[in-house]
């Protein structure tokens, strides 16, 4: 089989797991490069949808819906596993084939348990795309007294800043994993309108945990310029995100909503440059403001985690499910 992922131009820790995870795992699907044009192991991300032209059938394993539209002539998929209950719900699959992200094997397979004696200082993980556009983030958390943790880092050098946090502030959806499967606390952040709800409550639900963000201000207009405002709620207070309202979010993304491929060129583009200066000037963007909003958000906000055993029963299942896949191959039954 071939593993397909996601390889931007940027390097996202997220990412870059699937070349952790599942070579350890299942390397008895990997290496044969006469099944490789055939084949496509289809693992972490938010990828069906994805185009991927050098392959004939796509083997879903635990990837998610979230960014492309689904043309279903477009591959041959098999579904194995999928993130969670709304990407079967998108696909129509039955309810047992919404597993969980497949992230969340790693830190057992890279050796990384949570630290005995944390560090005292919280850890900020931003998304990537947020660091690239308009930065101001290392300053926030100077000003704050936190770590930042750059996503686009390797996935070993991520996970043991998570593992060694007492609360980790994240942006980025890996990052709430991540601590999550470490049983480090974690509180989920946005700051512009890039961040597909439906994905971060695929992968709530599956571990049977309540979604909830707290937006706050980005360190910078640029991002607000960018991607636009959130738009879920007033900063700093927490907003809970239900199933239909992530759902429908996944009907707009990709096709007009904020999106990395957007021209600030364009009309609203324009309306969001002009809106984010206006932001800067009247409502105070700045790094000290993100610095004190994340100061107030690790006193005042709960933090979460799934309930206790949710992701051992998760990781069991989909241990399952991937020895039916390698017992599939095994007998010849990829194409069955």
């Amino acid at each position: 089989m071939r593993l397909l992922y996601f390889r931007g131009t940027h390097p996202n820790f997220g990412d870059d797991l699937n070349e952790i995870v599942w070579p350890q795992l299942a390397p008895d699907l990997f290496g044969h490069p006469a099944e490789e044009a055939e084949h496509g192991f289809l693992g972490i991300g938010t990828l069906i949808g994805r185009p991927f032209p050098d392959v004939r059938r796509i083997h879903v394993f635990s990837s998610g819906v979230g960014y492309d539209r689904i043309d279903p002539r477009q591959h041959d998929y098999r579904f194995w596993c999928v993130r969670g209950p709304l990407s079967a719900r998108a696909m129509g699959l039955p309810a047992d084939r919404a597993i969980v992200d497949g992230g969340i094997m790693a830190p057992e397979l890279l050796g990384i348990a949570r630290a005995a004696a944390p560090s005292t200082k919280p850890i900020v993980i931003p998304h990537w795309e947020s660091l690239l556009v308009g930065g101001g983030w290392a300053e926030a958390c100077d000003i704050a007294g936190y770590t930042m943790v750059d996503p686009m880092q390797a996935p070993a050098t991520v996970i043991a800043q998570i593992a060694a946090a007492p609360l980790v502030i994240t942006e980025s959806l890996h990052g709430a994993i991540m601590a999550d499967v470490l049983r480090v606390p974690w509180i989920a952040i946005v700051t512009t309108a890039n961040v597909p709800l439906f994905k971060w409550f695929d992968w709530t639900a599956s571990v049977r945990t309540p979604l909830s963000f707290v937006p706050i201000r980005p360190p910078s207009p640029e991002a607000l310029a960018r991607f636009g405002r959130p738009g879920i709620g007033a900063p700093g207070r927490p907003v809970a995100i239900g199933e239909e309202q992530a759902f429908a979010h996944f009907a707009r993304w990709g096709m007009e909503d904020a999106g990395v491929t957007d021209s600030r060129f364009t009309p609203r583009g324009i309306a969001r440059a002009i809106t984010a200066r206006l932001g800067e000037r009247i409502g105070g963007i700045s790094p000290k403001r993100t610095a004190a909003a994340l100061r107030a958000v690790a006193a005042n906000v709960t933090p979460q985690l799934s309930p206790d055993g949710a992701v051992a029963e998760r990781r069991t299942m989909l241990l399952a499910r991937l020895d039916e896949l390698r017992a599939a191959r095994a007998e010849g039954r990829l194409d069955a």
